[in-house]
Order: C-alpha cells, then sequence, then structure tokens
C-alpha cells in the first residue's frame, strides 16, 4: 500500500511538471501578420525551435461580452515555417493599417505620437514565488495558476491601458519589449515580450499581450 502511494506522488509529480510541448529547447519565434480591417481578429504565427520544430497559427477574436478576448485552438502547419499562405492572405483581405515600432533597449516609442512603453520594474517578488511554487513549469502552468495576479504591465505614457488578452505561454514578469504594433483606429497595442527566464529543457517563455488603450489627456 505504501508503495502504491508512492507511485501515485511521483508519477503526480512528474506531470504536473511536465512542460506539455515544450521540452528540449523549444525557443520561440513570433510573426504578426494581420488584423481584419471591420473587426477584433488578429493572425499571428508562431515558430517553436529546438525539439518541437513546430508552427502554429494562432487566431484572435473578439467575443461578444465587449473587450473579452479568447484564443482559438493553436492551428499546426504542415510545413514548418511555412507562412506564405497567410501572407498571401494579407494581400486579399481587407487589414487595418498600423505602427510597427522594435524595440530600443528593451523600449518603443511610437513616431508623431506621445506613446511610449517600457518593461515594468523588476519583480523580485514573483520571481521568488515562481522559483519557490513553479521552479520547473513553464508559463502556462504559472498563468494558470496565478492568471494577472502573476502578470506585470508595461509602463505606459500618453494611455492609459487595459490589458484584454495574454498569451499562456508567456511570461510576464521582469521582461524587455521585442516588438510593439499600434492600431490608431481600433486602440489597441499588441506587444511583443522577451523573458530572460527559461523552463524545462531550456525552452524559452516569450509571449504577447494585447492592451485596450484610451489617449490619456
Amino acid at each position: 500500500m505504501k508503495l502504491l502511494a508512492c507511485v501515485l506522488l511521483l508519477l503526480g509529480f512528474f506531470l504536473r511538471t511536465s512542460p506539455d510541448k515544450r521540452t528540449g529547447g523549444c525557443n520561440q519565434e513570433f510573426k504578426f501578420f494581420f488584423k481584419s480591417k471591420h473587426d477584433d481578429a488578429f493572425w499571428i504565427g508562431e515558430n517553436l525551435y529546438g525539439d518541437c520544430g513546430e508552427s502554429h497559427l494562432i487566431q484572435i477574436f473578439s467575443s461578444s461580452q465587449g473587450n473579452q478576448f479568447y484564443e482559438t485552438k493553436l492551428t499546426e502547419l504542415k510545413e514548418f515555417d511555412s507562412w506564405h499562405w497567410v501572407e498571401q492572405a494579407n494581400q486579399v483581405l481587407k487589414t487595418e493599417e498600423y505602427i510597427a515600432v522594435k524595440s530600443y533597449n528593451g523600449s518603443v516609442n511610437f513616431p508623431v505620437t506621445n506613446i511610449s512603453l517600457s518593461p515594468p520594474v523588476a519583480n523580485s517578488f514573483l520571481l521568488t514565488q515562481k522559483q519557490t511554487s513553479f521552479p520547473y513549469d513553464c508559463a502556462k502552468h504559472w498563468n494558470k495558476n496565478m492568471g494577472k495576479q502573476g502578470i506585470d504591465l508595461p509602463i505606459c505614457k500618453g494611455i492609459k491601458p487595459e490589458l484584454v488578452y495574454f498569451y499562456k505561454e508567456g511570461l510576464y514578469f521582469n521582461y524587455t519589449i521585442e516588438q510593439a504594433y499600434l492600431f490608431t483606429q481600433s486602440k489597441y497595442i499588441l506587444l511583443f515580450t522577451k523573458s530572460q527566464h527559461t523552463c524545462n529543457g531550456e525552452s524559452t517563455m516569450h509571449g504577447f499581450m494585447l492592451l485596450k488603450f484610451t489617449i490619456d489627456n
């Protein structure tokens, strides 16, 4: 009976610390394709390098409950990094124009606006909690348990942001900003983040979040 209890305990440990498919150094690369012109639909690609060797199309849509977003099931491509068909769709669909800015020292400043975003200050409390309670888990498990309490929003100037969506595979504290897209018509900012922390198999925990904003007068 004691042996069975030990086996079940070990099984539960390994199941809890399992990083899903993200094992063996699955380094992430994101590609933003477009946002639909007349609705809040965002098309984003993710390449997983290393042992994963997979590419997924991520489509995010607004729900009927206002600014509540949900993510569709990831659609896996037959061929790794084969995005030509999405790029062709961008040429025939009506899409919303945007301003794209790459980061400088981890921050972004949008030209011809007063809008800028910087990484949040270092959060030793969340880092200690992650290392203590979820030391081997990837971000998906952390986000499932912590929700928005485990997320630090960027420091924003010129706007009042509201977090309406975050990709569950990203870790959103002690991060830098990789790139950002500003949609002036629909008042969204799509922000890609880069985490210095890794999980099982040295897999990355980069991600992206979607902010709905109003202008800060």
